[in-house]
């Protein structure tokens, strides 16, 4: 495998604080005007996948969270009624696509991926139940 420049390991890491190819770009280093380009061009080479997927999988490991104990702790929030369902669908949607459900190829690579969910849910958690706010009951 290729040897990574400075500036792609930096690319890797910075990609990984937000998922966000263009701003990991500029974060590292690269013009904001070539910024788009130029991560496009990273995120095709095989030696920056392979770094991503390795980071990646150290993330898991560092996590020790599943998308089986991810979708564990929705359905618990979504039962117990304190949630703000704008919050909690923003919420889904960004874990569904740090798991890798929404992948363009439409392969699911759920298995192989994880997140920190507290801070993800943290924004959708709220003190008061729906009933108490006059908003309707979820339904899942």
């Amino acid at each position: 495998m290729t040897r990574l420049t400075k500036k792609q390991e930096t690319f890797c890491n910075e990609f990984m604080v937000d998922l966000n190819a263009t701003q990991a770009a500029i974060r590292s280093g690269y013009s904001q005007k070539t910024a788009r380009q130029i991560a496009t061009e990273n995120l095709s080479k095989p030696a920056i996948q392979h770094r991503l997927f390795e980071l990646q999988q150290e993330r898991i490991t560092r996590c020790r969270v599943t998308a089986d104990e991810v979708v564990e702790k929705l359905r618990a929030i979504a039962d117990q009624w304190k949630i703000n369902p704008s919050a909690a669908c923003r919420a889904l949607e960004l874990l569904g696509r740090h798991l890798g459900l929404f992948e363009k190829d439409h392969r699911q690579a759920a298995e192989s991926r994880s997140t920190e969910i507290s801070v993800v849910l943290s924004a959708a958690v709220v003190t008061k139940t729906p009933q108490q706010s006059g908003m309707e009951p979820i339904v899942c």
